[in-house]
């Protein structure tokens, strides 16, 4: 089976924000500058969040290509949540996965400061054997039962690094259709569909 992912047009325009939503938006860059402002032994290393608004113009502009009403969503890396939240305010499926502890309380209290019933699990989206493409899809069952490709979204901000690696991953085990929402931070937004051809 050849694995490839068909790039998909995505044009950034502002989407429209509700109160709440501006509401929600701006209470995950305070939470975000207050965790970037700490220093010393507690403070959590390369943290990078996504921009709230940017990252609700990325989601509508992917809307047209999803085949679902209630298509199910995961952001790998949820850092806060603010972006597994705004999906999850779309009507979406929405769960993030993150490693750090700290940021998991952050992201569950943000969503229930806001009544967002959106779910967040510790865990890492690289886990071992992600890169190896030899790994079946069915090892990346994480600890809190939740497979990391068994979605029909996945979002990811990236660091350069790493891009090519885990957009080669998504290629070989994300299911037929997946959409794949790649960030690289400013309005850097890529976005692929998963083809499976036999």
């Amino acid at each position: 089976m050849v694995h490839s992912l068909e790039p998909l047009t995505i044009t950034l325009c502002e989407a429209p924000l509700l109160a709440k939503d501006v509401e929600l938006i701006e209470h995950a860059a305070h939470l975000a500058k207050g965790l970037e402002a700490e220093r010393g032994p507690d403070r959590i290393p390369g943290l990078a969040t996504s921009n709230g608004r940017i990252a609700q113009a990325f989601l509508y502009a992917a809307r047209p290509y999803l085949t679902r009403q209630s298509p199910t969503f995961c952001e790998w890396g949820s850092g806060i949540g603010i972006v597994t939240c705004l999906a999850q305010r779309l009507g979406w499926s929405a769960h993030g996965v993150e490693i750090e502890p700290r940021l998991i309380q952050t992201a569950r209290t943000l969503a229930a400061s806001h009544a967002i019933d959106a779910q967040f699990y510790q865990g890492s989206y690289k886990p071992h054997g992600l890169f190896d493409l030899d790994t079946a899809v069915e090892d990346f069952q994480t600890e809190c039962g939740v497979n990391l490709f068994d979605f029909d979204i996945i979002y990811a901000y990236l660091w350069p690094a790493e891009a090519h690696a885990v957009t080669t991953a998504v290629a070989k085990h994300a299911r037929n259709g997946t959409i794949f929402l790649r960030y690289g931070g400013g309005i850097t937004c890529d976005a692929f569909r998963v083809r499976r051809n036999v």
